[in-house]
């Protein structure tokens, strides 16, 4: 069996270079993953898949042939694609020369929405006036077992806090 269709059942995104640097195969998933088919994929430089920015590149030319690089959230696309597509990508040496990539799809933003997170932040900042106090003063938060007991610092503070508590929140 031909290695190259082993690899077409892998769900991971992978591709391979020669020598040279340009993509001498790549398995189905990254061909699906870009939106292209995977007969335009081969005798593209691997440089050319990232869509905004010039790390792919430089650490390309500044390799030494023998060592394995994480790149962290890189966008990937194929030429003229206007959808960047983000991923962390693995790249390790082959045998005889040339690159194995590896891409794992990660989100363009980590986490949450930021616009949608805010408001529920706002929402829990609201409650913490008596929710700080009511758990400082919690049996559990006094029991040596578990921590220590709060510093004059944070008492200080939590009594700021319960005299004006409306004066540390703007929402």
């Amino acid at each position: 069996m031909d290695p190259a269709a082993s690899f077409d059942a892998l769900t991971t995104p992978l591709a391979w270079t020669a020598a040279d640097g340009r993509l001498a195969g790549a398995n189905a998933a990254l061909a699906r993953w870009l939106g292209v088919g995977s007969r335009r994929l081969p005798g593209l430089p691997l440089a050319a898949l990232e869509a905004d920015g010039e790390r792919l590149a430089q650490w390309l030319a500044q390799a030494s042939g023998d060592e394995a690089v994480r790149l962290r959230r890189l966008p990937l696309a194929f030429p003229g694609s206007e959808v960047a597509r983000f991923a962390d990508v693995a790249l390790s040496p082959r045998d005889g020369g040339g690159w194995w990539l590896e891409a794992h799809p990660v989100d363009e933003f980590p986490g949450e929405d930021p616009a949608l997170a805010l408001p529920g932040a706002a929402t829990q900042m609201k409650s913490l006036p008596g929710a700080l106090p009511a758990a400082m003063n919690s049996p559990l938060a006094q029991s040596p077992m578990i921590c220590m007991p709060a510093s004059p610092l944070i008492t200080i503070a939590v009594a700021r806090f319960q005299s004006r508590p409306g004066a540390f929140l703007s929402v």
